[in-house]
């Protein structure tokens, strides 16, 4: 540990050359030692061993200024603030040696056509509601900020000023946040766009994500191609209309939504329509396909299962008939199906003892009059054709509104039950019957011949 008065005065050999090296070991050990040196100049450096500290005497040498700590190397607090220079170059890449770079705050920006972003910091609350296309401020190509929107504005895409994610425009929310970076003086990219609800800005296959519950105002037709199919976001158990370069057009519906139970409603608003309400078709390369659709309409067809190309084949009518194009209907009777095989017994008594009515429904009093069985009366002559099925009833749901605040029209239960009548097992019975009839028409046929005989050969006798 040494420090030197760095003057060397006139004498002998020996006695200069020990001064020297006082001196030199002064230099080498940067003056160190638990008190300053005695002798100070401008910019001298002292090895503070009693502080453990590194000092560099200041210029007008009237005081110490500390650089670091001798036993860590870290930095003293005495260094100069880097807030002072402007523009602080860096020698090479920035270790942050485990530390954080912390974005500052700036003064809230209110929003306006050309948004006047500040420099005081790079992360800025946007407020009001005014449409943005462009951000009228440069710190200069590569600068990036962070935008936090405190409501609902429009972020409008521009090819240059202001590129979007997917090209299009964004509605904000508030809570929403939005990073930049300057890409070229004045024009400005979003590399990330955050939105506070979760939601997607962009679809992961490349359409535009519309979310839950958008609102839909007149006629509105999306264009799906292969690669961007028209996605409809839902709720919690996700709605999902896509297609392929076809149009989806939404006009007729009032909304589409989701029930508590997973139920997806479709319906419309509008009192008179009487259009197809929803259609899926599945069409190969030869255009040859199957087509399902529900309609709303007073007369004609409620749910179609068809041919594209072959025509009718299976149609349900609005007052509950069925047609199809064949008259074929079918059950599973394949006997690796079935087990337990015996004969019936006689169903002719059954037949017989079930009363043929005529009757008009109670929604159509004044209808054309129909044809069949009474579920309570059946039930008393052959239970087994009889099931009881829930008793429901329409309503509409005041707690539950459409896109333009009407009730939505639901069914629910009434704790009661409704009978309803198996006439498939009806038609068995009929066979059944009908081949019972005809033994006995067999025999009899059988018996009017044997006395025919007899008779002719008394008659022969005479």
């Amino acid at each position: 540990m040494s420090s030197h008065d760095y003057v060397l005065a006139n004498d002998t050999g020996a006695n200069f050359r020990a001064d020297l090296n006082l001196a030199l070991l002064a230099i080498q050990s940067q003056n160190s030692g638990s008190s300053e040196p005695s002798t100070t100049y401008a910019y001298q450096w002292w090895a503070d061993t009693g502080n453990d500290l590194l000092k560099q005497r200041n210029a007008a040498n009237n005081a110490w200024i500390s650089i670091l700590t001798l036993s860590t190397g870290t930095p003293s607090v005495g260094i100069a603030s880097l807030a002072a220079d402007t523009s602080p170059q860096l020698g090479g890449d920035l270790d942050c040696n485990g530390a954080q770079i912390q974005w500052s705050q700036g003064a809230d920006v209110a929003s306006a056509t050309a948004l006047a972003v500040l420099t005081d910091g790079n992360y800025f609350d946007v407020t009001g509601t005014t449409t943005i296309t462009s951000i009228n401020t440069t710190g200069g190509v590569g600068t990036q900020i962070k935008l936090h929107f405190d409501g609902a504005l429009t972020l409008t895409h521009h090819a240059t000023d202001l590129i979007l994610p997917g090209g299009a425009n964004i509605t904000t929310a508030a809570g929403d946040e939005a990073e930049f970076i300057e890409y070229a003086t004045g024009d400005y990219r979003c590399t990330n766009y955050s939105k506070a609800s979760g939601e997607a800005v962009v679809a992961a296959s490349g359409g535009v994500a519309l979310g839950d519950n958008p609102t839909w105002t007149g006629a509105h037709n999306w264009t799906a191609t292969a690669s961007t199919p028209v996605t409809i976001a839902g709720g919690g158990s996700g709605i999902m209309l896509s297609g392929t370069a076809t149009t989806t057009n939404m006009n007729q519906f009032a909304g589409n939504s989701l029930t508590s139970g997973g139920v997806l409603l479709i319906y419309t608003a509008n009192s008179s329509f009487t259009g197809q309400m929803f259609s899926l078709g599945i069409n190969d390369s030869s255009a040859s396909g199957t087509t399902l659709a529900m309609n709303n309409q007073g007369t004609g067809d409620l749910i179609k299962c068809q041919n594209s190309t072959a025509g009718k084949y299976f149609f349900v009518k609005t007052d509950g008939d069925c047609e199809n194009s064949n008259n074929a209907y079918g059950a599973f009777s394949d006997v690796r199906l079935k087990t337990n095989i015996v004969d019936a017994s006689s169903q002719l008594e059954d037949i017989k003892a079930l009363r043929i009515r005529k009757y008009n429904l109670k929604t159509d009093p004044d209808g054309p009059l129909q044809l069949g069985l009474i579920g309570q009366e059946a039930e008393l002559v052959s239970p087994g054709l009889v099931r009881e099925s829930p008793e429901e009833e329409n309503y509409y749901d005041d707690t539950d509104l459409d896109q333009e605040g009407n009730p939505i029209l639901k069914s629910r239960e009434t704790g009661k039950t409704i009978k309803t009548l198996k006439y498939s097992i009806l038609y068995m019975k009929n066979v059944k019957a009908t081949q019972e009839l005809a033994a006995l028409v067999e025999a009899q046929a059988a018996t009017i011949a044997a006395l025919t005989s007899r008779i002719e050969a008394l008659e022969a006798a005479q």
